[in-house]
């Protein structure tokens, strides 16, 4: 079959990337529907495996949609034909291939249910699967040999670490357009100063690493604000970084960023090599970077721990001269791992600076953000009541932010005031706070 070992490929990398126990791949032939691919943790995986349109239950079922999601599998009669002993599956997800080519499914026994943006991931899947089966005789010679199948398994291999750190994903996004065979590439995300580029390949873009590049008024912008890629292909060039510089290409790709304002953009010297066939390559490819770049973001724009820590050991030295009596105040969000499965990070991000602000503007601003999810900040004040007052105010309060996008934080808040001249070093209040945030004892107890 062509493009067997390329949709293998693809398999394992839809499975890597949507955590899946099954990922398999079934085409319709002659009124069956067969096992064309697949990847799988279980041992009961049936292969291989050909039956009757009538026969194919759920697979059947799959056909006559764009996606299917069936959830709660554990509690609901429905049978999945690829397994020869029955598995603990809780969600099931598939995305039709072409028009009833076949369908492209996973499935999961780590997850209750399949985001909506779990489907859109999987339907560029399948529509990559498909550009190869409606144009495998004519594409495999151009694409083989310009290297963007390749890139499928250079994805694989590169931009699937756990938690990759910023120079990780930097060598291996290299890795990945070295294999694609472009001259230049960059993702641009949104920060502070603006549209800032957070990976880069080529020496164009790396030229404009420290400097916010313009947007507004060029394409890019409406690529970013309505989702909407572009492709350029043809003998006019078109200028791939706006407004700066006169390089131009004759092929280049914008592909928009989900769930971070920015974008991926691929530019090719060589005409129409970065054509429409290869742009679900380029947004799966985009998919797959966005959970490091929203980590790395959400770490790069944190207030730095050591700073506060010094902050407060001044503090508590002059409580224990007596000056002043001090409030410690930590705040945690509880459900942070679930925000991030319903949200994506950027959002819940977005929900931690509301919450941040609020916090720092009961502490007069002297706050840090710890460990992704927990909030520490110190107030001082001679009076002891009223600093309880603020604590008990806070405890009160924080636990009510609004929800964000219909989704709620569940906050916990605890505090603790030190009177003056308690005879308690700075270092004591310190190792308890830190000793606090790391096991949940000591000071803080959350």
């Amino acid at each position: 079959m062509l493009f067997k070992e390329e949709l293998q490929e693809i398999i394992k990398l839809t499975s890597n990337t949507l955590e899946a126990f099954t990922t398999a791949l079934f085409l319709v032939k002659e009124e069956r529907i067969i096992l064309v691919a697949h990847h799988s943790l279980s041992p009961h995986m049936r292969h291989p495996i050909s039956l009757k349109l009538e026969d194919g239950g759920i697979l059947t079922l799959a056909l006559d949609k764009d996606s299917f999601v069936l959830d709660g599998l554990d509690k609901k009669r429905y049978e999945i034909p690829y397994y020869s002993s029955p598995e603990d599956i809780k969600a099931f997800m598939a995305a039709r291939v072409g028009e009833g080519k076949g369908i492209l499914c996973v499935d999961s026994k780590r997850q209750y249910r399949f985001t909506e943006k779990h489907q859109k991931l999987l339907i560029h899947f399948s529509h990559f699967i498909d550009t190869i089966l409606e144009k495998a005789r004519d594409l495999r010679p151009k694409l083989i040999n310009s290297g963007k199948y390749l890139a499928v398994t250079s994805m694989l291999q590169h931009l699937h670490p756990p938690s990759p750190t910023g120079e990780q994903l930097q060598e291996g996004f290299s890795k990945v357009m070295q294999d694609m065979g472009v001259e230049e590439a960059m993702v641009l995300c949104q920060g502070r100063e603006g549209f800032k580029v957070a990976l880069s390949y080529g020496s164009l873009s790396t030229e404009y690493l420290d400097r916010p590049l313009p947007i507004k008024g060029t394409p890019w912008q409406k690529v970013i604000e309505k989702g909407t890629p572009y492709v350029h292909k043809g003998k006019e060039k078109a200028p791939f970084i706006m407004g700066i510089g006169e390089a131009r290409f004759p092929s280049i790709i914008i592909a928009p960023l989900e769930r971070i304002p920015g974008y991926l953009g691929l530019a090719s010297r060589k005409e129409q090599d970065l054509s429409i066939e290869v742009l679900d390559l380029v947004n799966i490819l985009a998919k797959l970077l966005e959970p490091s770049l929203e980590k790395a973001q959400a770490s790069s724009e944190q207030p730095p721990f050591p700073r506060f820590v010094e902050d407060l050991e001044k503090a508590v030295e002059k409580v224990s001269r007596g000056e002043n009596a001090l409030l410690l105040v930590a705040c945690k969000v509880k459900n942070l791992e679930d925000l991030d499965k319903k949200m994506g990070v950027f959002q819940t991000e977005k929900l931690l600076r509301i919450l941040e602000e609020e916090f720092a503007q009961s502490l007069e601003g002297r706050v840090c953000l710890f460990r992704g999810n927990i909030l520490v900040g110190y107030k001082v004040h001679r009076d002891i009541k009223f600093l309880e007052a603020s604590g008990k105010a806070m405890e009160k309060n924080l636990p009510l932010i609004p929800p964000l996008n219909g989704t709620k934080a569940e906050v916990k808040v605890t505090w603790e005031v030190i009177p003056p001249s308690k005879k308690k070093g700075a270092e004591e209040v310190i190792q308890n706070l830190i000793k606090g945030l790391n096991q949940g004892k000591g000071l803080f107890r959350i």
